[in-house]
């Protein structure tokens, strides 16, 4: 897939409210069970933790992939650009 394309499909993803509320949800329940976590249950915090940066991270995939895109789209514009311009010099 190429570089717009993925930047459309991240799009649609990103734009969906039922991913907005799943992912919001998610991680509202990860930090609720994070809180109730006792002080000593340190791998279980860990864990949690870890669980809540992995859908931080998901996501930034996900606009990364739009800005990745959307760099595409302008260097194949400018491309466009400087063969038309070099055709009429």
């Amino acid at each position: 897939m190429d570089a717009e394309r993925r930047a459309e499909a991240a799009k649609q993803i990103l734009g969906n409210p039922a991913f907005d509320e799943a992912m919001r949800v998610m991680r509202e329940e990860v930090v609720a069970q994070w809180g109730a976590c006792s002080a000593q249950d340190v791998k279980s915090r860990e864990w949690l933790w870890m669980f809540y940066q992995n859908t931080l991270k998901f996501e930034g995939m996900l606009r990364g992939f739009i800005d990745t895109g959307r760099l595409a789209k302008l260097d194949r514009e400018r491309s466009a650009i400087e063969k038309v311009t070099g055709l009429f010099k």
